[in-house]
């Protein structure tokens, strides 16, 4: 079974309005709704902004579903390091994820590193990923695999997510993508985060923007479901 995961309703809420909707429960903070579209049964999960809620609502759904998900996507909104690469309106689609906030370089770790599974670099599913930029460039859109930053804040600052961009080559930066992807990896089931950009680290554009953005993630997401 699929599931599509997005940190804000807004998000989802377009895609909500094209399915049937069986059932809604809350797990914890996240609102989970077993749906019907075009035939298929998916799974829509809704976990909350930043890092901590996403960690939780994946892992809470990965477990009350147990075996039963082999595919995670997670669609939502961010913000584009380059846009000469990755701008607004396209879609990034993550080839490997990192979180740019996390650092215990002081006891001698890597910058990046995340103690207990020992990366930095978190994988993404390629057989996921060459899917959804086939789907997208199905629908005419555009969209690129690339790397993934995520962090607890909203970059506003150029200087910012180009001190990042340094780090880690990434082009898109969020606050979920690779907390999904580490409890993806954890739990071992096959993950892709997909990114429409909305912005380049600027909270007007972003707030503009993300009426549009929603609309493309929806339309995307539905090509997804068969």
């Amino acid at each position: 079974m699929k599931l599509f995961i997005y940190a804000l309703a807004d998000e989802a809420k377009g895609l909500l309005s094209e399915v049937k909707i069986l059932t809604t429960k809350k797990l914890g903070y996240t609102s989970v709704h077993e749906v019907e579209a075009r035939g298929e049964k998916i799974l829509v999960a809704i976990a909350g902004m930043g890092k901590a809620f996403a960690a939780a609502g994946l892992a809470a759904v990965l477990t009350a579903y147990e075996g039963q998900i082999d595919e995670v996507y997670n669609l939502g909104i961010g913000g584009s390091i380059d846009a000469s690469i990755a701008p607004v309106f396209s879609f990034v689609v993550s080839k490997a994820l990192y979180e740019h906030d996390l650092d215990t370089s002081e006891i001698g770790d890597p910058f990046g590193f995340i103690s207990g599974i020992e990366i930095i670099e978190i994988p993404a599913s390629e057989t996921l990923a060459d899917r959804v930029i086939e789907k997208a460039h199905a629908l005419n859109l555009q969209a690129e695999k690339a790397v993934i930053t995520s962090g607890d804040t909203f970059f506003g600052k150029k200087e910012d997510y180009e001190r990042v961009h340094a780090w880690n080559g990434a082009i898109c930066f969020d606050m979920e993508s690779a907390p999904f992807g580490q409890i993806a990896y954890v739990y071992q089931v096959p993950y892709v985060a997909v990114r429409c950009i909305s912005d380049a680290g600027d909270g007007g554009e972003y707030a503009k923007n993300k009426p549009h953005a929603c609309g493309l993630l929806k339309d995307l997401a539905l090509a997804l479901v068969k």
